[in-house]
């Protein structure tokens, strides 16, 4: 779902997490440059176990609201969909709130890409959360299923 620059505001938000709560059709939600702070992203966090992807990039998400919104994550059992992508470009973030991020990325392995540029993170934060993010992908396409438990074509290898 595109909302992108429609307007909305924390009220909004509210009322949209009101309403989608629950709707396993919606994976991807934008809400790029909207004029959203703290206390809408809040609003948003039990949304993180049904989306796949979350834009709120342009905004104004500040140190509080992030961490409002990772307490989300422990919603989260292995049956719902996680969230795999989240863009929060041109916020208000600072190290304070990227390093709860870095240390919640080191033991939820869903999330795979997250944009923090522009915003009031050291290169350094950044530059461990961007490693941490690329190893929980690399581990998704390393990882097999169960059901492939060895290699047909490696196995006769010998």
């Amino acid at each position: 779902m595109n909302l992108r620059n429609v307007g909305f505001g924390n009220q909004a938000c509210a009322a949209l997490a009101a309403a989608v709560n629950g709707n396993a059709h919606l994976a991807h939600l934008s809400l790029e440059d909207n004029n959203i702070s703290d206390e809408g992203v809040n609003a948003l966090a039990n949304l993180v176990a049904q989306l796949d992807e979350l834009n709120l990039n342009s905004n104004r998400v500040g140190d509080n609201g992030l961490v409002g919104f990772l307490s989300g994550f422990g919603t989260q059992t292995k049956s719902t969909p996680v969230l795999k992508k989240l863009y929060l470009r041109d916020n208000r973030i600072t190290d304070k709130g990227a390093l709860v991020l870095e240390s919640g990325l080191r033991t939820c392995y869903s999330l795979f890409k997250v944009e923090i540029e522009s915003n009031l993170i050291s290169k350094s934060i950044r530059h461990r959360i961007n490693i941490l993010c690329s190893r929980h992908l690399a581990q998704t396409f390393i990882t097999l299923p169960p059901l492939y438990t060895s290699n047909p074509f490696t196995d006769r290898v010998k």
